[in-house]
C-alpha cells in the first residue's frame, strides 16, 4: 500500500474513512461514510495495481478506466502533453462505447485544459461552462455538462492530464471527486518517474502505438521541415493521406490480431515504398500519410502517386491462405499549389480523402471546389446539431401489411428533417453524417421516445394502432446504456407499448456476444426484433440461429429486380425458405407494383411494405389513415384491406 496515497485521501476526505467517532450518525451520514470507505478501498486497490505496471500503455488504460469507475463518470480520457505544445490521446474509456479513434486530441493553448496545465491544479466545471470538445470528447458525447480535469505531474514536470465527464443530471461531480482525481494525477506522475516511464511516454506522445509510425503531431512537424526545404529550393511536394478499405469486415472475419498485423504490414510496406520513415505517418488507427518530394505539376503528382499505389498495394498480403488484397481511398494536396503550410496542406488532403470516400474513387486531388463542398458539409453538420434542440426532426410512418389479406400488421417509423431553409431533407442526406459525428445516439433515442408517444396518443384516440418498428444504429447498440434506455421507454409506455426495433445484420456481426446479450435483454421487455436489409451483408448461420429476432426484412434492392432478374428471385426465395426453417417471419421492403406483390405471395412471403400500399405519412396524416382504416374494417360490406 502507498502510505502517501492513503494519507492524501484521508487528508482530503470530508468524512475520513476508518476513523472512529463518538457521534451518532444518521442514515444519510452512515451512507456517506460507507461510500467514503468504499472509495478509499478502491483507490488503494487501484494504486496497488498501478505500482507493479512497467508498460506505459497498460498503465494509461488502467488509470483511465479505474478513475472512471472509481468516481462514477461515463467518459474518461487521458492525454499526454508534449512540452505543453501538442497533445496525444493515450487512453479513452466510455460508457457509450466510444473508441480511442473517436477522441480528438484537444488544444491546450486555451480553454479548460489550458487552465489546468498552466495553473497545475484540478478544475471542476458544470452546466456547460466548458465545451466537451475542449477535452477531446468524441462527437457522440456533445451533451457533457459536468467535467473535472487534473494534471498528471511530478515535482519536475507536467506530463498531461486526466479528464472525466458526464452529462447533465447523470452525475454532478463534487469537491470530493475533484480532490480524488487530483490525487490520482499526482500519483500517476510519481509512477512515471519512479518506474522510469518518462521515455516511454515521450515516445508514445509522438508515435502510433501499433505501427510505430509518427503520429499526427510528429508528422506535421516533419512536414513543416520538408516544406521549409522545398521553399528554399523552389521545389514542390505533395501530401497523400490514404485510408485502407474493409478493415472493419476483415476484423470481423479474421479477428483483431490479424487486422493489427495487417496494419503493421501496411505501415512497413509504405515505409519501403517511400524510402524513408521520416516521410511517413499514421494520423489515426486506419489512416496513413506520406510525403512525396521533388514534385510540382499535378501530372507529376498523379504519376508518383500511382507508382506509390502500385508498390504499396499491388501485391497481396500473406497473412493467411488465401492471401489478402487491400484497396484504399486517398486524397492528395500539393505544395505550393494547394497550400503553403503544413496544417493547411494536411487539411486539404483530408478534404480530398473525404471526397474519395464518398465518391468511391481511389485517388482524388484537392481543388478549391472541394473546400466549398466541405464548408457546406460543416454548415450542414452544425445545423444538424441544432435541429434536435429546435424540434426540427419529425417521424413519418409506413404501413406493413400481410401479403394475402392486406391487413395492417405494423408501422415503421422513418425520420425526416424539416429544416426551415431547406425544407424536408431526405434521410440519405443527413443519417450518414449523424452516424459519423455520433449525433445518431441522441436522435435515435428521440425517435424511440417519439414513436412510443405517437402510438400512445393513437391508443387514447382508440385508433387501434399496430406495433411500431424503429431502426437502431450501430452507435446506439454499442452504448452501455442501450438496454436501460429501451427499458425506460417501454416501462413509461405501460403494458401496451407496442415498440419494436430493427437492426442490420452487419451491425450484429460487429460484436456478436455483446449484441446478442443486449437484444435478448430488450426482447424480455416485449420488444420484437427484425433483421433489416437481410442479404446485403455477411452473417453466419450459426449466429443467425441464435439471434433473438422474430423477422427477416428482405432488402428493397432484391425486390426491385424481382421480375427482371432470375437471380434476385432465387435469392428472395432462399431467404424466405431460410426464415421458415428458423420459424421467422419475412417482410419485403420497397414493394412498388402488384406484379412484385404477386410474386412475393407465390413465394409465401409473410408481409410487405412499400409505396404500393402507402407512402410514408407524417403522424397527423397517419392518424387520418388509421381512422379511415378503422371505419372501413367496421363496415360489414367491405374487406379490411390497408391499401386505401
Amino acid at each position: 500500500m502507498d502510505d502517501g496515497l492513503a494519507h492524501s485521501f484521508r487528508e482530503h476526505s470530508t468524512l475520513r474513512p476508518g476513523r472512529a467517532t463518538a457521534l451518532s450518525f444518521g442514515t444519510a451520514q452512515q451512507d456517506e461514510l460507507r461510500s467514503a470507505n468504499e472509495r478509499f478501498a478502491a483507490l488503494v486497490d487501484l494504486n496497488r495495481q498501478l505500482a507493479s505496471v512497467r508498460d506505459a500503455q497498460r498503465l494509461f488504460d488502467r488509470v483511465c478506466s479505474g478513475a472512471r469507475r472509481l468516481i462514477g463518470a461515463r467518459f474518461g480520457v487521458l492525454v499526454a502533453a508534449d512540452r505543453l505544445s501538442t497533445t496525444q490521446v493515450l487512453s479513452a474509456r466510455s460508457g457509450l462505447g466510444s473508441r480511442l479513434k473517436d477522441v480528438v486530441p484537444p488544444q491546450i493553448d486555451a480553454g479548460l485544459l489550458g487552465t489546468v496545465v498552466r495553473q497545475s491544479r484540478a478544475i471542476r466545471v458544470r452546466n456547460g461552462q466548458a465545451s466537451a470538445l475542449e477535452i477531446g470528447l468524441p462527437a457522440c458525447y456533445p451533451e457533457a455538462h459536468s467535467i473535472i480535469a487534473a494534471p498528471i505531474r511530478s515535482l519536475t514536470r507536467t506530463y498531461g492530464w486526466i479528464c472525466l465527464a458526464d452529462k447533465l443530471g447523470a452525475h454532478e461531480f463534487d469537491a470530493e471527486d475533484e480532490r480524488l482525481l487530483a490525487i490520482l494525477g499526482a500519483q500517476l506522475g510519481r509512477i512515471y518517474e519512479n518506474n522510469g516511464l518518462s521515455e516511454q511516454l515521450d515516445y508514445l506522445a509522438h508515435h502510433d502505438t501499433l505501427t510505430g509510425l509518427a503520429n499526427r503531431a510528429l508528422f506535421k512537424d516533419r512536414l513543416e521541415q520538408l516544406i521549409s526545404v522545398a521553399r528554399r529550393e523552389s521545389a514542390g511536394l505533395a501530401v497523400i493521406i490514404a485510408e485502407p478499405q474493409r478493415l472493419a469486415s476483415l476484423n470481423e472475419t479474421l479477428g483483431r490480431a490479424a487486422t493489427d498485423q495487417l496494419l503493421q504490414e501496411l505501415a512497413n510496406r509504405l515505409v519501403r515504398s517511400i524510402g524513408s520513415q521520416d516521410r511517413v505517418g499514421c494520423l489515426g488507427p486506419d489512416q496513413f500519410a506520406a510525403v512525396l518530394t521533388g514534385l510540382r505539376p499535378r501530372a507529376d503528382v498523379r504519376r508518383a502517386a500511382e507508382e506509390l499505389w502500385s508498390d504499396w498495394l499491388g501485391a497481396p498480403f500473406d497473412l493467411q491462405e488465401p492471401a489478402i488484397r487491400v484497396t484504399a481511398r486517398a486524397g492528395v494536396a500539393i505544395f505550393p499549389i494547394d497550400a503553403d503550410d503544413g496544417e493547411a496542406l494536411l487539411r486539404n488532403a483530408e478534404t480530398a480523402l473525404e471526397t474519395a470516400k464518398t465518391s468511391g474513387k481511389a485517388l482524388v486531388a484537392y481543388t478549391e471546389r472541394l473546400s466549398e463542398h466541405r464548408t457546406a458539409r460543416v454548415t450542414l453538420e452544425r445545423n444538424l446539431r441544432d435541429a434536435l434542440e429546435r424540434g426540427e426532426f419529425v417521424l413519418h410512418y409506413q404501413p406493413k401489411v400481410e401479403l394475402k389479406s392486406r391487413r395492417l400488421q405494423g408501422l415503421e417509423a422513418l425520420i425526416r428533417w424539416n429544416n426551415p431553409e431547406l425544407g424536408l431533407v431526405p434521410p440519405d442526406r443527413f443519417i450518414p453524417m449523424m452516424e459519423e459525428n455520433g449525433l445518431i445516439v441522441d436522435v435515435g433515442t428521440w425517435v424511440l421516445r417519439q414513436a412510443s408517444s405517437d402510438r400512445a396518443r393513437w391508443l387514447e384516440q382508440q385508433l387501434n394502432p399496430p406495433r411500431i418498428a424503429v431502426n437502431v444504429s450501430t452507435a446506439q447498440l454499442r452504448c452501455d446504456d442501450f438496454v436501460r434506455t429501451v427499458t425506460d421507454i417501454v416501462d413509461a409506455a405501460g403494458p401496451d407499448c407496442g415498440l419494436d426495433i430493427e437492426v442490420t445484420e452487419s451491425l450484429l456481426m460487429a460484436d456478436v456476444a455483446d449484441n446478442l446479450a443486449k437484444l435478448a435483454a430488450v426482447r424480455t421487455r416485449g420488444v420484437n426484433i427484425a433483421l433489416d436489409d437481410f442479404g446485403t451483408g455477411y452473417s453466419s448461420l450459426s449466429y443467425l440461429a441464435r439471434l433473438p429476432v422474430h423477422a427477416l426484412k428482405i432488402d428493397r434492392s432484391f425486390i426491385a429486380d424481382l421480375h427482371d432478374d432470375p437471380c434476385a428471385m432465387t435469392l428472395v426465395s432462399t431467404i424466405i425458405s431460410l426464415a421458415r426453417a428458423l420459424r421467422l417471419e419475412t417482410i419485403a421492403e420497397g414493394v412498388q407494383s402488384e406484379e412484385q406483390a404477386k410474386i412475393l405471395r407465390l413465394l409465401q412471403c409473410d408481409q410487405m411494405q412499400g409505396d404500393l400500399i402507402c407512402k410514408p405519412l407524417p403522424a397527423a396524416e397517419m392518424s387520418v389513415y388509421l381512422h379511415r382504416l378503422l371505419q372501413r374494417c367496421m363496415s360489414p360490406s367491405s374487406q379490411p384491406r390497408c391499401d386505401l
